[in-house]
């Protein structure tokens, strides 16, 4: 395997996604079960909610189910590149940037994306979906392949 498929995610690696996945998906339920009992929920309110909390879910099961750490560590850059995403149009939206030396969403999907560059640029990864996975077998150099 190529040294670029080898490097570390740090911050952002598959199992803290998995965790932050399955922990946001029980606050969207928790949050809704809250304002559902103090009789606080809007009419969209609720929609926004339920929809959270199997989306969070599902993303750490499609991460967990790859075929081996190689695997989970490719498939964890673009969840976490659109997390950022998000965040950076929340900043830009409400005007609202981290202080005190915090990162950016921008900032931070800089990074992510030079973590999975390695991988982009030999044309592997470059989506990772559920539906693709990607070769980890000895003499690999990191190839994508699409299960039949």
């Amino acid at each position: 395997m190529s040294s670029g498929c080898r490097r570390r995610p740090g911050t952002y690696s598959a199992a803290r996604l998995i965790r932050n996945s399955c922990t946001a998906d029980l606050a969207h339920a928790d949050v809704l079960r809250r304002l559902t009992a103090a009789g606080e929920v809007g009419p969209t309110t609720r929609w926004t909610l339920l929809r959270g909390a199997p989306e969070n879910s599902t993303t750490g099961l499609w991460l967990l189910d790859g075929a081996g750490r190689g695997e989970r560590r490719r498939r964890a850059p673009p969840p976490w590149d659109e997390d950022m995403r998000n965040r950076h149009q929340h900043e830009t939206d409400t005007g609202h940037f981290p202080s005190g030396g915090g990162m950016t969403g921008a900032r931070r999907r800089a990074e992510i994306g030079a973590i999975a560059e390695p991988h982009r640029s030999r044309g592997n990864a470059q989506a990772v979906s559920p539906r693709t996975t990607i070769s980890d077998s000895p003499g690999s150099t990191c190839t994508r392949t699409r299960p039949a």
